[in-house]
């Protein structure tokens, strides 16, 4: 065992003050960072939605397919086409009954099969519910969350629309938590309301302000997934690219530089924390001098129990602290691609790795004072 007047103690205190405060300093700096990529991410998420409804309505409004010629309760899972037989009757059109798909081409290029599911709408009667079709859609497999939605067809031939200067659209995709569809009874005037003014993107609300900067201030049904407005604005929204990077004081970092870098930082000063932390349990029993507050020992009043009081929470805040910034990217980070979570991963273990070596420093910071008050 070193002997009392052995400086090592001395030394791995300053070393694990000097620590402490990097450490605290990091982590700061990226939670004052951490309001702008979270902004960055909500507008990437809304940038999906809309663009998963758009390529719903793109797809949907391509439909050959009669959906009236079905039943109400079965699911479509199928569209209907042609092309010309070579044989045996050359130049005569064959129908075909390709699977039902959804091509996406951002935020990754990809076609996934989709099925329409029937969804029951609280029509008054069946004569109303005759002239209806609406489908909760669901897409396996697919990065955007097409499955939020539900589509409704009206039959045109027999139901005319009462606002003639506002003419139904075929089809309308609205959010599958609408608030008509949890209604007892509606009537079909009361479903025309809904296809005029809910069948838009569930977060509509929080780009399309942004999208007026760029040109585009028209309703959402007037939108495409090519317009020129949208195309520029998912590319500053998309923190993948090096447009959508995202600033730290003055330092642009990608995504996965972001979320990795901080776990990467805090692992690199546990580690060197590590060798403080073994002087620390070699010497326990020795006197210590040190200015540093969590060492040093008070005497016995109500004061400074309330300090010891506060050192205890914050040391149990700096305890929690690296995993309080690995929820946050926990909860946002989920919806971005592998190899963004493959650099997250790196992160999260060295942020688990801060907090063990965290909770074992302020255990050792916990038995010197309490030895030095013994002291006293």
């Amino acid at each position: 065992m070193a002997s009392s007047s052995d400086p090592s103690i001395g030394d791995a205190i300053r070393s694990a003050h000097a620590l402490f405060l990097t450490g605290v300093l990091i982590m700061c700096l990226w939670l004052l960072s951490w309001p702008a990529a979270s902004e960055k991410l909500r507008l990437f998420r809304a940038a999906q939605d809309v663009h998963a409804w758009l390529y719903l309505k793109e797809r949907l409004s391509m439909l050959n397919k009669n959906v009236f010629a079905d039943g109400a309760n079965e699911s479509i899972s199928e569209d209907i086409d042609s092309e010309l037989q070579v044989a045996p009757n050359p130049g005569q059109p064959r129908e075909m009954h390709p699977p039902l798909e959804v091509v996406s081409v951002w935020p990754n290029a990809e076609k996934s099969l989709a099925e329409l599911q029937p969804q029951s709408l609280p029509l008054i009667n069946d004569k109303e519910a005759e002239l209806v079709r609406s489908y909760r859609i669901h897409v396996e497999k697919s990065t955007l969350r097409f499955d939020d939605y539900v589509v409704i067809f009206l039959s045109d031939k027999e139901y005319q629309s009462a606002s003639e200067s506002l003419p139904l659209p075929p089809l309308a995709i609205i959010p599958a938590h609408a608030r008509i569809l949890d209604q007892k009874k509606v009537s079909l005037r009361m479903l025309e309301g809904l296809m005029l003014q809910s069948s838009r993107p569930k977060r509509w609300a929080d780009l399309d302000t942004h999208l007026a900067r760029y040109g585009f201030s028209k309703a959402p049904q007037d939108l495409s997934s090519s317009n020129e407005a949208l195309v520029r604005l998912r590319a500053d929204v998309d923190p993948r690219t090096s447009s959508g990077d995202i600033q730290v004081f003055g330092v642009q970092l990608s995504i996965s530089q972001f979320f990795s870098a901080v776990g990467g930082l805090m692992a690199l000063v546990s580690f060197a924390m590590i060798g403080p932390l073994t002087l620390l349990r070699r010497g326990r029993g020795q006197p210590v001098v040190d200015p540093w507050i969590l060492v040093i020992a008070r005497r016995r009043g109500w004061v400074p129990a309330l300090l010891e009081g506060a050192i205890c929470i914050s040391t149990v805040a700096w305890v929690l602290l690296p995993l309080l910034l690995l929820l946050l990217q926990t909860a946002n980070f989920a919806e971005l691609g592998s190899g963004e979570r493959l650099a997250f991963l790196g992160g999260a273990v060295g942020l688990g790795l801060s907090s063990l070596v965290h909770a074992l420093v302020a255990w050792e910071l916990r038995l010197i004072r309490s030895r030095a008050q013994q002291a006293l």
